[in-house]
């Protein structure tokens, strides 16, 4: 294989991969179920990740990981019912599998992005009302964030509200 052969080798890859997780992610987002869960956040600046939320997602759980010796282990959440279990819930409809890490439970669905130029009137609104996220739920367990609710309509929606009120 040439230099010339390797080197785009090496630029396709990536791109195909990202191609794969784009077309993967959508996939989740528009056949899987939708549930709703209340959030509570705030808005941290990073330079490397751009402007999100992030926020802690109550999934009407009191207790949801118990300590133990290990700092992070599968954990399922069964949405249906509203319980944890270690192994695949066989009688859920809709469950999400996460990790539990330093006793909170993540499913990679605790960080929303948003335009930079419209972060800190978002970040006011989840602060300030009631705010729930939009998930997409696969058969497998796997989540992605649909949309970011504020009184139960979109944030795009609402943040053209409180522009409107300006």
């Amino acid at each position: 294989m040439s230099s010339k052969q390797k080197m785009i080798f090496k630029l396709i890859i990536p791109i195909v991969v990202l191609l794969v997780l784009t077309f993967y992610k959508t996939s989740i987002r528009t056949t899987g179920a939708e549930v709703k869960f209340p959030i509570t956040g705030y808005d941290p600046r990073d330079l490397l990740a751009g402007n999100y939320l992030i926020y802690t997602v109550d999934y009407g759980i009191s207790q949801t990981c118990q300590y133990r010796e290990k700092k992070s282990w599968d954990l399922y959440l069964c949405v249906d019912n509203k319980y944890f279990a270690e192994e695949v819930p066989s009688e859920c409809k809709i469950f999400i599998k996460g990790r539990c890490e330093n006793s909170r439970f993540l499913a990679g669905i605790e960080r929303f992005y948003v335009p930079r130029e419209k972060a800190q009137d978002l970040e006011r609104l989840v602060r300030d009302k009631k705010a729930e996220i939009l998930v997409s739920v696969n058969s497998q367990g796997e989540a992605v964030v649909k949309d970011l609710l504020i009184d139960s309509k979109s944030w795009k929606d609402q943040y053209s509200d409180a522009n409107e009120s300006k």
